[in-house]
């Protein structure tokens, strides 16, 4: 067994749930809190993305999908930044 194996054998991650948590991040004891407005705020982002032009209609859709799905964003971001902001 090599040094490094015996300085963190001793190491744990310990996990909590609560009532009140969907998930409980090993980090900085972090509690990721769904946001209730993100649909909505969703397709506010498809209505500005569609009035402004910039983005071809056929992918407005699949890329704020995309953007609000896939890329790990934590609600956070969503709840503190506005529709604008995003789109």
């Amino acid at each position: 067994m090599s040094s490094l194996d015996k300085d963190v054998q001793h190491l744990s991650l310990n996990r909590t749930l609560s009532n009140t948590s969907s998930v409980v991040s090993t980090k900085h004891d972090y509690v990721d809190r769904p946001f209730s407005g993100k649909k909505e705020q969703f397709d506010q982002v498809l209505d500005i993305l569609d009035n402004t032009g910039f983005i071809p209609e056929p992918l407005i859709e699949s890329e704020t999908k995309w953007f609000y799905e896939s890329l790990g964003i934590d609600d956070v971001f969503f709840a503190r930044e506005s529709a604008e902001g995003i789109a």
